[in-house]
């Protein structure tokens, strides 16, 4: 059976913001999805290219202690959202297990 984080990162990005409990300022999750499109005379020679990005930004706990570091992934040409989202959860999972 396959994890929540393997069928819905995104939705994993989200229970990371909403459940880190008491922090001063603000959580903020970018996804940026950018692309690009070039045409020779009038008609679409290529799809050129679509490019995410997932960003995690820092957050510090009351106490000035980080609860949620800062985390961007830039991904490769033609990767989806989902495994830029997947990427992130997985860098966010590792910082959690080397902090502990």
């Amino acid at each position: 059976m396959e994890s929540l984080l393997e069928l819905h990162p995104l939705t994993s990005l989200q229970n990371i913001i909403t459940k880190m409990g008491w922090y001063t300022g603000k959580s903020q999750l970018l996804i940026t999805y950018e692309g690009a499109f070039e045409g020779f005379y009038g008609k679409a020679s290529e799809d050129w290219e679509q490019q995410a990005t997932v960003e995690l930004k820092e957050v510090s706990g009351t106490n000035g202690q980080i609860i949620c570091p800062g985390i961007k992934v830039k991904g490769l040409p033609y990767e989806s959202v989902e495994d830029v989202a997947r990427k992130v959860v997985k860098l966010y999972e590792k910082w959690v297990a080397d902090s502990n």
